[in-house]
């Protein structure tokens, strides 16, 4: 019937789905029709007449003809739903292309501009209508056109993006640095194909790594000129920088380039297994590390050098990947301090032989005096002869007491074992005062030859009996000196207080003049609590002096 007929051309399969969601151009009625209500009209306008007749077959045919309007209706709906699409999706497309924030421009074989967008016609200074046509290298820097060449050259392999960075020339303007980067794209139906390339603009990188090439020139010409060594190891223990004053500081046989690579185990041999190691492994634990080092120095053997060292840990997130190290020559300073001691040291001897020459002989006059002014007084005046006696006291005291410092300024000549006498003086002339006792521990015999040495020992061991006394209110005081493991140990203990919990070991001047004196002769300063109370300090010189 017509009716199936119709149904059988309504559900042909259209050119495609209407996407969801989209607002629909207004239809025709017919085009609205559901397929029931279209067999239901169909049905309707059947003709009651033979289906052998010639009237019923022009029926038919007028029913297949309406049929097919109303399909072509349909299918043009969809063609034009599908071109709005299109546009829009092209006008979206346009947008994206015109202002991308980099520019594209697409050249031919010859290198002609076939069509570029509004931000590779910003780049280039000029209207967009008139770059079309125009060779592409007249737009290009005359010193990068050997690079365009060779960037336009090799785009015959397809396969690969090529990227070359170069400078526009532009009018008005300085020349503007691009990275060009470009593909190979089919033309068309055509055989040819054409180059699309992309221009990045680099300003903001090239001011950036100029301003990078500028900061590390002048830290490199700040650690080239610093007066202090500079190097950085990485987790290795390998020097990966290094700055000239730390290869001149140290007198190492080489440049500062060529100890990249190596590591103070290797330069340092002789000192890095005792000395440098043990801090360097606390450096790496995460600790900052200062210390002082002590070397050979070049050009000058029997004289040491004096370094401090500092560890600064470098950390990568949180764990230490490198340390930076710091070294400060200050052997100039140690022989300034030393001078500085040495002066002070004669002063005090001057003063002590003064002492003892001048007012000490007279106060030993005015005493032999008033011994006879007591015997007078005896004899005559016996009341009076009790008042002289006790004068007589006071000045044996005072002659004493005058005595003892002169000692002290100036004690007996300390080379060879003149340090034990030294020190036996000072024990006897401390244990003369009230409720002192004072003595010196030195079996078997130490001999200091060097003078300087000796001389630091005893202001050490003078300055910590002095401390005892004064501080510490103490009454035994034990002096040792021995040899110890080939090096020589003084020590002083007593049995006065100990020290306040809020003090540490390098507060108070004599304390640090004591810890002073110990690093100028390259000795080590202990200070520790007594074995039942008081104080005890130690100096140990490493080697025999």
């Amino acid at each position: 019937s017509l009716s199936e007929m119709a149904l059988k051309h309504s559900t042909r399969p259209t050119t495609g789905e209407r996407p969801a969601g989209r607002v629909q151009p207004a239809m025709k009625p017919s085009q609205r029709m559901t397929k029931a209500e279209l067999i239901k009209r169909l049905t309707a306008l059947e003709p009651g007449v033979p289906a052998t007749s010639a009237a019923w077959e022009n029926e038919r045919l007028l029913h297949e003809l309406q049929v097919h309007q109303i399909e072509l209706e349909t299918q043009n709906h969809e063609l034009r739903e599908a071109q709005q699409h299109l546009e829009i999706s092209r006008d979206r497309y346009a947008d994206l292309y015109d202002f991308a924030p980099v520019g594209y421009v697409t050249l031919d074989t010859k290198g002609i501009i076939r069509e570029l967008n509004l931000t590779a016609a910003g780049m280039l200074g000029e209207d967009r209508a008139r770059l079309v046509g125009v060779p592409f290298h007249l737009h290009v820097e005359c010193a990068d056109l050997a690079r365009l060449r060779v960037h336009l050259a090799r785009r015959a392999a397809p396969a690969e993006r090529l990227a070359t960075e170069l400078h526009l020339a532009r009018k008005g303007a300085s020349s503007l640095p691009v990275l060009m980067q470009s593909v190979l794209v089919p033309d068309g139906d055509k055989q040819c194909r054409l180059c699309r390339a992309s221009l990045a603009d680099l300003t903001d990188r090239k001011q950036a790594e100029a301003a990078l090439r500028r900061s590390e020139s002048l830290l490199r010409s700040a650690t080239d000129n610093a007066a202090v060594g500079l190097v950085l190891l990485d987790r290795n223990r390998r020097y990966i920088f290094a700055n000239p004053a730390y290869v001149q500081i140290l007198g190492l046989p080489c440049t500062a380039a060529e100890l990249i690579g190596k590591g103070p185990a290797e330069l340092l041999a002789s000192v890095y297994p005792t000395q440098i190691s043990p801090q360097l492994d606390r450096a790496f634990a995460g600790e900052r590390v200062t210390y002082e080092l002590t070397l050979p120095r070049p050009g000058t053997p029997g004289e040491p050098a004096h370094y401090v060292v500092v560890y600064d840990p470098k950390r990568d997130a949180e764990a230490v990947d490198g340390v930076i190290v710091t070294i400060f020559d200050i052997t100039g300073r140690r022989q300034l301090e030393r001078q500085i001691l040495e002066i002070s040291e004669r002063a005090q001897r001057k003063f002590g032989h003064d002492l003892h020459d001048g007012l000490g002989q007279r106060l030993t006059g005015l005493e032999m005096l008033s011994n006879a002014l007591v015997e007078d007084l005896n004899v005559c005046e016996p009341a009076l002869g009790e008042l002289a006696r006790r004068l007589n006291v006071e000045l044996r005291e005072t002659v004493t007491q005058a005595r003892l410092l002169s000692h002290n300024l100036a004690p007996v000549p300390l080379a060879g074992d003149g340090l034990m006498h030294g020190l036996s003086e000072l024990a006897a002339g401390t244990s003369r005062l009230p409720g002192v006792r004072c003595r010196l521990l030195c079996e078997p015999p130490v001999i200091v030859r060097d003078v300087a040495t000796a001389t630091h020992l005893y202001r050490i061991a003078q300055e910590a009996v002095n401390n005892a006394l004064k501080h510490g209110h103490a009454s035994q005081v034990d002096i040792t000196l021995a040899e110890r493991g080939g090096g020589v140990e003084l020590s002083i203990a007593n049995n006065g207080h100990a020290l306040p919990a809020d003090r540490t070991a390098r507060q108070g001047t004599g304390l640090n003049v004591m810890r002073y004196r110990a690093e100028i002769i390259g000795a080590t300063l202990a200070i520790q609590p007594g074995r039942r109370k008081g104080v005890r300090i130690t100096c140990t010189l490493p080697t025999s002096p």
